[in-house]
This record gives C-alpha cells, sequence and structure tokens, in this order.
C-alpha cells in the first residue's frame, strides 16, 4: 500500500498526484509529483471509510457512521466500569493509518 502525504507542504485534500516508478539495473526509484489538473477527472476516486478500534470492541473494528456535516464521523461505544477506555481511529482498517486521539 502506498500513502502520498501531502500535509507537510500544506496540499489540499483530493490533489492527484502522478506516481513514477523506475527500474534499471543499477536501481529502483520512486517518487510523485502533483498531476496536472487536466488528469484529475481521469484519477481514481475513492471514499475512504473510518473504524474506531479499542477494549469495548475486543480489538476489533467498529465502523464510524458518516454524519451529515462535512468531514465528520461518529459512533457510539460504552466506557468500560473503570470509567476509561483505550481507543484508536483507523482509516480504512488500516493500523499504519491510525490517527491517535
Amino acid at each position: 500500500k502506498w500513502v502520498v502525504d501531502g500535509r507537510d507542504r500544506e496540499v489540499p485534500s483530493g490533489t492527484v498526484y502522478r506516481v513514477h516508478f523506475k527500474w534499471s539495473t543499477q536501481r529502483m526509484e520512486v517518487y510523485w509529483d502533483e498531476a496536472e489538473p487536466t488528469l484529475a477527472p481521469t484519477a481514481f476516486q475513492f471514499d475512504h471509510a473510518y473504524y474506531v478500534v479499542g477494549g469495548f470492541s475486543r480489538s476489533k473494528s467498529q465502523a464510524l457512521t458518516k454524519s451529515k456535516g462535512a468531514n465528520v464521523w461518529e459512533s457510539t461505544l460504552r466506557i468500560g466500569a473503570q470509567g476509561k477506555e483505550r481507543f484508536q481511529l483507523l482509516r480504512d482498517r488500516d493500523p499504519n493509518q491510525a490517527i491517535f486521539p
């Protein structure tokens, strides 16, 4: 899985990149750059999903529900008897894309 992250360069979400892969006898090289705006309509569209995982779910991912608001996701869960709960938010059920509270 490849994740291109443009946060450091403050690139807006949804920006389309062109990924280049060169393979020669000397070396392999991968790099990416921002694609021309004319290529955006041909880019693969992917809707992300978000999940919560923790002790309340026995470490199994539980889907968050997309709310009516923009970029708002919700879930309901039961807090344990000790009044606290450890959890993580995952994008696309991918631990490498965990969002830590």
